[in-house]
């Protein structure tokens, strides 16, 4: 049976925003995508948040309010955002309540909203007081931690930030994100010798058969993320790590060799993929409207 309330969701990554309205049992009610044309600034992304949720279906069961999932550290007292890259000027400082006025406005980091959408509806579901960690290799890497059951955002709202970590690696200090994503196997394939145009990523490395480079560059990859894996486990001991992201789609490539190189802690895809931030922002949402905040 539909719920007669919903929650509007948006998940806002560096590229897409991807809009949606999920009833109280986690039915996935409508959804839109936009790209989020982060180079023009926080102003156009906006513009472009407000554009995804018109572009969802008429019709829909009363919307309690809006529940947002976006890049950047986020404070989720106050939906502002503390924090971003240079990836997207002008994002942080935005405040995500007076942008939208006249709605119930909840917001958290996009890999926040993932994990608790796991935890509601995920791959967690089974396990809803979980001690877990997950960690989404994309372009980027991201991260975010649960204890009992509840996600851990820390004093400053950067609880589970793995990918901002430093490491040394080829001599010099550099971020655990510049390895361990997307982004970094790409790193690791030019470090090693190999060609690919400026824009190319993990796509472009993987692309079938993999040349012998790429096969280096992959088992570095593997092995970084084991060690960070490793020390995860002996820093907060989790129940299982949660790994999800754009990487999850080579998953055959890496998985079985991550497994065979990780001990002590079990190891579980995400199984909401691109809609785990808004599973998640609408969670958000239900829980403090339920907590009265």
């Amino acid at each position: 049976m539909k719920s007669n309330y919903c929650a509007l969701a948006l998940d806002v990554g560096g590229t897409k925003i991807l809009a949606a309205a999920i009833g109280a049992d986690g039915e996935l009610l409508g959804e839109a995508e936009r790209p989020t044309e982060a180079a023009r600034g926080g102003a156009a992304v906006l513009d472009a948040m407000r554009a995804a949720l018109a572009d969802l279906p008429a019709g829909l069961p009363t919307v309690r309010g809006l529940g947002i999932s976006a890049a950047g550290v986020i404070d989720p007292d106050t939906a502002r955002v503390v924090d971003a890259t240079d990836a997207m000027p002008g994002w942080a400082g935005t405040d995500l309540r007076a942008a939208f006025p006249g709605m119930a406005v909840h917001a958290l980091n996009d890999v926040h909203a993932a994990l608790l959408g796991e935890l509601a509806w995920g791959a967690l579901r089974e396990r809803p007081l979980a001690n877990a960690v997950m960690l989404t290799l994309g372009t980027g890497l991201g991260g975010a931690l649960a204890i009992g059951g509840r996600v851990h955002t820390g004093k400053g709202h950067i609880a589970g930030h793995f990918g901002r970590a430093r490491l040394q690696h080829g001599g010099r200090w550099r971020s655990v994100e510049s390895l361990v994503s997307g982004t970094g196997l790409a790193n690791l394939y030019r470090e090693l010798g190999g060609e690919l145009p400026p824009e190319a990523g993990a796509r472009a490395v993987l692309q079938e058969p993999l040349d012998a480079i790429a096969e280096a560059a992959l088992a570095i990859w593997v092995e970084q993320l084991a060690a960070q894996i490793h020390n995860i486990r002996w820093t907060l001991d989790p129940e299982c790590v949660l790994i999800g992201g754009g990487m999850l789609d080579a998953k055959s490539r890496w998985w079985p060799q991550l497994q065979a190189a990780v001990q002590g802690v079990t190891l579980l895809p995400a199984a909401l993929g691109k809609r785990a931030g808004v599973f998640g922002a609408a969670r958000h949402l239900f829980d403090q409207l339920e907590a009265g905040t």
